[in-house]
């Protein structure tokens, strides 16, 4: 599915069942661990005190601070006043919202990995740095509240193997998202323009905006076959036969960053954050990207 309207999966595979779920997962953890320890060194949580019901830390009373903070057992205890700090109480959280479209399972040679592979590898790895500044998160399509801890990192993760054909639209439309919250859309966009500012002006209608995650394969980005060439759908059917690809190449370069240019213009009207990856490039780097705008940097 694309960021638009929602297209039936027309495929032969079977729905994955359980068993071979549980053996995608591993492997899903690996790549998404490696890839957040890697980018972990640039990142930083936003723990901090204020006021809020989780307990942080004691510290040493200081002259002008209410004197109400100071925890007198524990100020019995070590000798000096020391006051209880809370964590800093927050109704903002992170929602993903995950394109699972068959385009997105593309991955051509120039590529160790799909789209949508390499997506779930980024969502996983922000949801474990997620979890270590104690941020709450959740898949859009869930219908969940957003929350974080051990228990909730391993379901989010099964949500993001399995299929999906949730329409942005209208999760959008069914206004359950908390209006201080951050989404992080990711997608290939191969959609038309017009499909992707009604959403974000549905968006912005319901207070929300966050950062949209521009997804591509290297040949989608530089068309680097030559000669005579037959172009099929994902299905193995024939679409376009082209003799000289070397002949339209420039043409297609302009016609992709005019697209590309077109969505990034889009997101800065409406008050998102454009991030654009191609598969090949560096993940922690996108990454520490991803975590520094949804943590609310600029």
């Amino acid at each position: 599915m694309a960021f638009g309207l929602w297209k039936p999966r027309h495929t032969n595979r079977q729905q994955q069942s359980s068993e071979s779920l549980a053996e995608t997962l591993p492997a899903l953890f690996l790549r998404a661990q490696q890839l957040a320890n890697t980018a972990s060194t640039g990142v930083h949580g936003r723990h901090k005190s204020g006021v809020g019901e989780d307990f942080w830390q004691f510290k040493l009373y200081t002259q002008g601070e209410s004197t109400n903070k100071i925890d007198w057992r524990q100020s019995a205890k070590r000798k000096d006043l020391h006051i209880r700090q809370h964590e800093l109480e927050t109704n903002e959280s992170i929602w993903f919202w995950l394109d699972k479209g068959l385009s997105m399972t593309y991955c051509s040679p120039l590529s160790d990995i799909s789209k949508l592979d390499q997506t779930r590898t980024l969502f996983l790895a922000l949801a474990l740095l997620l979890n270590k500044g104690y941020e709450d998160y959740t898949l859009l399509e869930s219908g969940e509240a957003a929350a974080h801890g051990a228990s909730h990192i391993h379901h989010f993760a099964k949500l993001l193997m399995q299929e999906s054909n949730s329409e942005f639209s209208s999760i959008l439309a069914e206004g359950t998202i908390p209006k201080k919250s951050r989404l992080l859309v990711a997608s290939d966009f191969l959609t038309p323009l017009d499909d992707l500012k009604a959403n974000l002006q549905a968006a912005a209608a319901s207070g929300l905006n966050g950062v949209l995650l521009h997804v591509a394969d290297p040949a989608e980005t530089s068309l680097p076959f030559s000669g005579r060439v037959q172009f099929t759908d994902l299905l193995g059917t024939p679409n376009l036969t082209i003799g000289n690809v070397e002949k339209v190449r420039s043409d297609y370069h302009a016609l992709f960053n005019q697209h590309k240019s077109g969505i990034e213009q889009l997101a800065r009207d409406y008050g998102w954050r454009y991030v654009f990856h191609q598969t090949d490039d560096n993940a922690a780097a996108v990454l520490a990207t991803l975590y520094h705008h949804l943590s609310g940097g600029k």
